[in-house]
C-alpha cells in the first residue's frame, strides 16, 4: 500500500458488487468492498498485475443497471488470500451519477 491515504468525502457503502475489470490486457471479476460515489474498494481473488496510477475500466452492475467507469489505482494491499486494491473514479457517466444519489440520499 502506498503511503499517501486518499480521502474520500462522500458516504461509503458496505455493498458487495460484482465487477469486470480491463486493465492492461488483463480481464477479470472482482467484486467491491465498499463504495462511494468518487472510489471503491475492490476484492480480487487472483494476483492481478496491477501498478499504483494505473487506468482501470470497470463494468459494474448496481440494482440490475450496468454502468461502465474509468478510475485509477490509487493503493494494493496483499491479504493472505486475496488483494484488496484502492480505485479513485476519473470517469463516470451522468446516469451513473444521478442513480447514485437516488439510492444514496
Amino acid at each position: 500500500m502506498s503511503g499517501k491515504k486518499i480521502e474520500r468525502r462522500e458516504k461509503r457503502i458496505s455493498k458487495n458488487y460484482m465487477l469486470h475489470v480491463s486493465i492492461e490486457g488483463f480481464e477479470g471479476a472482482a467484486l467491491t468492498s465498499n463504495i462511494s460515489k468518487s472510489g471503491m474498494m475492490v476484492l480480487f481473488h487472483d494476483e492481478i498485475p496491477l501498478a499504483i496510477d494505473r487506468e482501470i475500466e470497470i463494468l459494474i452492475a448496481i440494482e440490475g443497471r450496468m454502468f461502465t467507469l474509468t478510475g485509477r489505482i490509487k493503493w494494493k494491499k496483499k491479504l493472505p488470500d486475496n488483494y484488496l486494491v484502492g480505485v479513485e473514479l476519473t470517469k463516470t457517466s451522468e446516469e451513473f451519477r444521478l442513480f447514485w444519489d437516488s439510492q444514496n440520499p
